[in-house]
């Protein structure tokens, strides 16, 4: 998570200022510099820092980072003006999470593609985009957004609640399932609006959770649940941060494990670089796949290759079925042993058992009427 003020501009947003500038100024060095400032804004803006010096340490000025953008004074007085201004535009967990994998597949996708995304996302995200272009009246639109969005949520689980107790007392048959009917039919038209005006803002996690009101029943529920969820990664990002600190004055090398293994909902990383990573990795490994393939097949075709192959197989064939031989043979010694000492320890315990000594020294005699009984003789 970097930035440098004399690379060349790779953003499409800067890209595209950058082009709007060089027209309007007709000064490309200062058309660039411009541009270059703005891309910096939207740096600081999409990217949460976890303290000045992580600031500090992020910006440079040179190719070769030598010399930092800001100095220590500055970057605390920027983090601060984040902080106070929320950093990332108030977007929540849910929403970092869907746009950071959005990100990551436009980085993905072909060139032309993108150029459509680019063009189109301005008007596929009208309120955002309103937001964060117009001057002035931006952010008292977003206001007023926030307010009808609150309104529309609490009158869509108002109707789905009360709607069937309001029913209930109404002398008709089935009255509480009527109002759960009508309850979910009024509540939809309010949900839908809020699905639409989230979109609208680019808040696709939280168009998901209003999603769940649309579920008949347990729609109100799961919504609830999900809410939840967002308010809990929220706290837990919050929180994560300073944990891992507490930890790595202790056990540093506990800390980096588990920074690794928790995750921050609040990561936006650089999809690009992550993208360039993983299509490498797709790369080296379809690579490998392809010389293993063109192997097999030179040594299918070529007969030469074939015999080879053909021995090496018959020799390792031989090899196991020797190796088989020598185990079972193995197992079989092993077993005659076996064999073998029971009947030796079995002998052994018949003839003990058949001598005196192992009676416990009884004895037969006779009785006066003839009879055999055992006594037990008695030591003298």
């Amino acid at each position: 998570m970097e930035w440098v003020y004399d690379n060349q501009a790779t953003d499409p947003y800067e890209l595209k200022i950058q082009k709007f500038l060089k027209k309007a100024l007709k000064n490309d060095d200062l058309a660039t510099k411009s541009a270059r400032t703005l891309g910096l804004y939207k740096f600081l803006r999409d990217h949460k820092f976890q303290s000045s010096d992580e600031l500090f340490n992020a910006v440079y000025l040179d190719k070769d980072k030598k010399q930092r953008f800001f100095s220590r004074k500055d970057a605390k007085r920027v983090y601060k003006l984040l902080a106070q201004n929320g950093g990332d535009e108030g977007m929540k967990p849910y929403d970092k999470i869907v746009w950071r994998w959005l990100q990551f597949m436009y980085e993905f996708s072909p060139d032309q593609i993108k150029q459509v995304i680019d063009f189109t996302e301005p008007f596929a995200f009208p309120l955002h985009t309103v937001e964060e272009d117009v001057p002035g009246f931006g952010q008292s639109i977003g206001f007023a957004v926030d307010m009808a969005q609150e309104l529309n949520k609490n009158i869509a689980k108002s109707l789905q609640v009360y709607t069937p107790q309001v029913l209930g007392f109404a002398p008709i048959p089935e009255a509480s399932t009527v109002g759960i009917v009508l309850g979910y039919i009024f509540s939809t038209f309010f949900i839908f609006m809020n699905m639409a005006l989230f979109v609208a803002r680019k808040d696709l996690g939280q168009a998901f959770t209003q999603s769940f009101a649309l579920i008949p029943f347990i729609g109100t529920a799961l919504q609830n649940a999900s809410e939840s969820g967002d308010r809990l990664l929220e706290k837990f990002s919050k929180k994560r941060g300073k944990f891992i600190d507490q930890v790595r004055g202790v056990f540093p090398g506990l800390a980096d494990f588990l920074n690794m293994v928790f995750f921050d909902p609040n990561y936006s990383g650089d999809p690009k670089a992550d993208a360039e990573y993983w299509k490498g990795k797709i790369g080296e490994h379809a690579e490998s796949v392809k010389n293993s393939i063109n192997t097999l097949k030179e040594s299918v075709s070529s007969p030469e290759k074939r015999a080879e192959l053909m021995a090496k197989a018959q020799t390792k064939g031989q090899e196991l079925h020797n190796r088989a031989l020598e185990t079972v043979g193995n197992l079989q010694n092993k077993a005659k042993e076996q064999i073998e000492n029971i009947k030796t320890k079995a002998t052994q315990a018949v003839n003990q058992a058949k001598s005196p000594t192992a009676m416990g020294g009884f004895s037969k005699i006779k009785n006066k009427k003839g009879k055999w009984r055992t006594q037990r003789k008695l030591k003298k």
